[in-house]
């Protein structure tokens, strides 16, 4: 693929137009959209299983940015969110809102990653070529905008973004940051727009969680009139993720786990690894996903050991709140019939 010429104001009239082609939110109709959300079921070869347990739904009913509802069902948390200009009316089941949940309705309502918005814009327009997979013929590429940061040489996780648009039209094709990596496809008229179908949640590494939209229609009068606030729920009562570096979750553990590594024969014993975590309010680490490590063979080992990890609970503002970021992890494996320990 060759960069175009880095051209910020040309990159920036593509977001807009791509925004307001594409994202319903940008568009100039009220709306109401279900979106039906379980395991994809895919053919690529390097997927893994997914969970039974990541399906549920995602329901809103939007009349403007300041003022809609939404309801989000699954099995282990459900939340219904009134949003009345500033008024917020909030009720949750569950104690812990996942990540593989959030990233959908990231991608609707935030579809664009602005913490590296700004580094994105300058850089060069790669992609729009073809590409040929094994058994799926000549696939078209997204045009891509792409950055990250190398400090000592070194790629920071947490500073990877990418925004993509379709091939051939001025649509939003994906979006990706460390803390999700959601794309579009099966565009379809709606007004004015042209609304991707099909949502696909990728979540690291390879497991594919899709979004399947199953109504999608003008908001009726009557509906836009039942978006009200009732009883105003306190900041405190509120469902919230907080976004920590990789040094700001190393001051927050309160406690790792005692834990023996599998045998390894075959790669390096002794190393680090980066993954996701997600905690709840009380600190708990409940969601963790793959990121990187000097032996990619211990990164399920790595997963296990974070879900055993504690962070200390955060307060912003008088709210607990959850927390999600990247974790370090040293290991110590060892060769069949010896010892390991981890930090």
């Amino acid at each position: 693929m060759v960069a175009q010429t880095p051209a910020s104001g040309d990159n920036a009239a593509l977001l807009q137009q791509a925004l307001r082609e594409s994202v319903l939110i940008d568009g100039n109709r009220p709306f109401h959209l279900i979106l039906d959300i379980a395991p994809a079921v895919t053919d690529l070869p390097h997927h893994r299983e997914v969970s039974p347990s990541l399906r549920g739904s995602m329901e809103i009913f939007w009349a403007a940015p300041n003022r809609y509802k939404l309801i989000l069902e699954s099995p282990a948390f459900r939340q219904t969110k009134i949003v009345e200009g500033k008024r917020v009316e909030e009720h949750d089941e569950g104690d812990f809102y996942p990540r593989w949940l959030d990233n959908f309705v990231m991608a609707l309502l935030s579809p664009v990653p602005q913490a590296q918005l700004a580094k994105l814009m300058p850089q060069g327009l790669t992609g729009g070529g073809t590409f040929t997979m094994p058994g799926r013929g000549v696939l078209q590429m997204p045009r891509c905008l792409e950055t990250s940061d190398r400090p000592g040489g070194v790629t920071e996780e947490t500073s990877i973004a990418r925004l993509c648009f379709d091939p051939a039209n001025p649509w939003y094709e994906s979006t990706l940051d460390f803390t999700r990596y959601v794309s579009f496809k099966d565009y379809a008229k709606f007004g004015g727009q042209m609304i991707p179908r099909t949502w696909s949640n990728d979540i690291p590494e390879n497991l594919f969680v899709e979004g399947k939209v199953r109504t999608l229609e003008k908001l009726s009068k009557s509906e836009a009139a039942a978006i009200h606030v009732m009883a105003r729920t306190p900041e405190s009562g509120q469902m919230r993720t907080v976004f920590l570096s990789r040094k700001d979750i190393e001051a927050q553990v309160e406690s790792r786990p005692d834990f023996t590594w599998p045998a390894e024969d075959t790669e390096t014993l002794e190393g680090w690894m980066i993954v996701y975590v997600r905690t709840d309010r009380r600190g708990q680490v409940r969601e963790s996903y793959w990121d990187s490590s000097d032996n990619y063979k211990l990164q399920d080992a790595g997963v296990q050991f974070a879900l055993k990890t504690t962070l200390k609970p955060m307060v912003v503002n008088g709210a607990s709140v959850q927390m999600e970021g990247p974790l370090v992890i040293h290991f110590k494996t060892h060769r069949s019939g010896e010892s390991s320990a981890a930090q």
